[in-house]
């Protein structure tokens, strides 16, 4: 009973250690919440659909609301030509996706940081109050096209006509991407039993 009381003695001190140094294993936990939130870029969304509480347990399998059609016809019209282009991946590595960040924090903790402006509207949906004043022009075969406002003064002295918005609200749905669903959280706490009891 002595050797028994001992080996659980060590077991228990041992699993103490790696409880409270999880250093070890969290690149490896960094490189699956990784994937995961590339997942649900490559999936189109992955999220519960509960737009009250978005947050990083908000993970499901409902996919982003789809671009608009207006969208589309401009992304079509845009000079990358792009009009099947994947939701928050237009641009591929140079967009949203590529400008998430990984790293360790205080060898305790796994930080993700979004370096672009619009991200958070992306993540958590909203409300956008245009002032207007964006130029466009109408043309005969592609419709209505926006235009840089160098580019509309350039049409205005060749006597061109050159419109502009007006004050108008935008409305951009929610489309979490930084999310991870109960399966996931369950293979990163798979993964992290593994390291504490081997």
């Amino acid at each position: 009973m002595t050797n028994i009381k001992i080996e659980i003695e060590n077991i228990l001190k041992i699993i103490n250690a790696r409880i409270s140094d999880i250093k070890p294993i969290l690149p490896i936990l960094m490189s699956m919440v990784e994937m995961k939130i590339d997942e649900n870029f490559a999936k189109q969304g992955r999220w519960n659909g509960n737009t009250s509480n978005i947050n990083i347990l908000s993970g499901g399998n409902r996919r982003w609301t789809p671009l608009s059609r207006k969208t589309l016809e401009n992304y079509a019209k845009s000079k990358d030509k792009r009009p099947n282009a994947t939701i928050l991946n237009r641009h591929g590595g140079r967009g949203l996706l590529g400008s998430i960040g990984y790293r360790i924090n205080n060898n305790s903790a796994i930080a993700i940081t979004v370096g672009k402006p619009y991200a958070a509207i992306h993540q958590f949906g909203g409300r956008i109050s245009h002032p207007g004043g964006t130029p466009y022009i109408v043309t005969k075969d592609k419709g209505v096209l926006f235009i840089s406002k160098k580019k509309a003064d350039q049409l205005k002295k060749k006597n061109k006509q050159v419109f502009y918005t007006k004050k108008h609200t935008i409305v951009i749905p929610p489309r979490p991407y930084i999310v991870l669903s109960e399966n996931d959280i369950a293979e990163i706490i798979d993964r992290l039993e593994k390291y504490i009891l081997n």
